[in-house]
């Protein structure tokens, strides 16, 4: 499955970057690595990879906001339980923790929660865009760094 990613380049990275971004179990660190390693634009992979997982991080609010929480546990997989812990801090933080929306397994249920609680989409949006960007900007750096050793 990962070869297919590969082979569309900055596509295949932003596709990989969405489903990691939604509920499907999927390392979409693996494919930016590879994708550097083939000679790609850093810059190029690194925004795929942020604007596709901001995208699948959308997909989980809307569907938190859209969906009620007994459909949600059932068909996104997310436990009561955890949405609970993150409904908590999201109470507390309000858009603030969209920039977590990083975080892996936290992610999409901080994406629900922010859906669930309906905290304002375009500040919401922003915050999830510069913690997805951190994170896909801070594995390039790594990913340069240690390849440029050998």
């Amino acid at each position: 499955m990962e070869a297919f990613f590969l082979d569309f380049g900055y596509l295949g990275m932003f596709l990989a970057a969405f489903l990691a971004g939604t509920i499907a179990p999927f390392s979409s660190e693996a494919i930016q690595v590879a994708l550097l390693a083939m000679g790609l634009s850093p810059w190029g992979i690194t925004l795929s990879a942020t604007l596709g997982n901001t995208l699948g991080g959308v997909t989980c609010y809307l569907a938190g906001s859209l969906c009620k929480l007994s459909l949600i546990e059932r068909y996104f997989h997310v436990s009561h339980e955890k949405l609970l812990r993150v409904e908590k801090f999201v109470h507390r933080y309000g858009v603030w923790m969209g920039f977590f929306s990083f975080l892996p397994v936290f992610g999409e249920a901080i994406c629900i929660a922010l859906g669930l609680l309906r905290t304002p989409f375009f500040a919401t949006l922003l915050t999830m865009l510069l913690g997805k960007l951190l994170r896909y900007t801070l594995l390039m750096f790594a990913t340069e760094g240690i390849t440029s050793l050998f």
